[in-house]
């Protein structure tokens, strides 16, 4: 944010890791070495892999925290792919406006 100012920014999108149950043995196949699928995943509201609700909730309300350090406007974030129950527990308006 010393280099881009807030203004030039219309929103920011954030989101995490997510895919269908069937990519994961794809992944495992192609990328033996992999960390990313260490974690737990949970099948979700609209039937993919994601981390934990409450790890994700975390992680959004980090990075929020720090957007609003740098005076980013909350109504100008977005949550990739998240329910209204993840919007309203990290404290954004799920009717985001683009």
């Amino acid at each position: 944010f010393s280099i881009i100012k807030t203004h030039e920014l219309k929103w920011i999108s954030i989101g995490t890791f997510r895919f269908k149950p069937e990519t994961k043995k794809i992944i495992e196949q192609r990328f033996m070495n992999n960390i990313i699928l260490d974690e737990e995943m949970v099948l979700d509201f609209d039937n993919k892999l994601r981390y934990p609700r409450a790890l994700r909730k975390n992680l959004y309300l980090k990075i929020i925290q720090l957007l609003k350090f740098y005076k980013f406007p909350t109504e100008r974030i977005y949550l990739c792919m998240e329910d209204t129950k993840m919007w309203n527990s990290v404290g954004l308006k799920p009717n985001f406006i683009w």
